[in-house]
């Protein structure tokens, strides 16, 4: 299983602007990922150079989704989300939920 380095880093930022609160830290949320064998990846050329093909759909314009949904396609992984617009893109990439 994988984690997206973009949607950790989207995470943090919408806790810094009080957008989300947690019932743990982000510290904790981190160790609980990685004692549950799950693999953060980091942003990789590939992931860009998907990003970069993706159509631009004028409903939905959020880079930091738009980025995870590339890393999704450049690693065959599935998307975990309970996000609307990510069925913009189901025909590209594998969504749960």
């Amino acid at each position: 299983m994988l984690v997206s380095a973009i949607g950790l880093f989207e995470i943090s930022i919408k806790l810094k602007l009080c957008k989300l609160v947690l019932r743990k830290s982000l510290a904790d949320i981190f160790q609980d990922i990685k004692n549950a064998g799950i693999v953060t990846i980091s942003i990789q050329d590939r992931h860009l150079l998907e990003y970069q093909s993706l159509e631009l759909n004028p409903e939905h314009r959020d880079p930091f989704d738009r980025l995870i949904i590339a890393t999704a396609i450049s690693e065959q992984a599935a998307i975990v989300s309970i996000d609307q617009h990510f069925a913009y893109y189901q025909n590209l990439v594998e969504i749960l939920w």
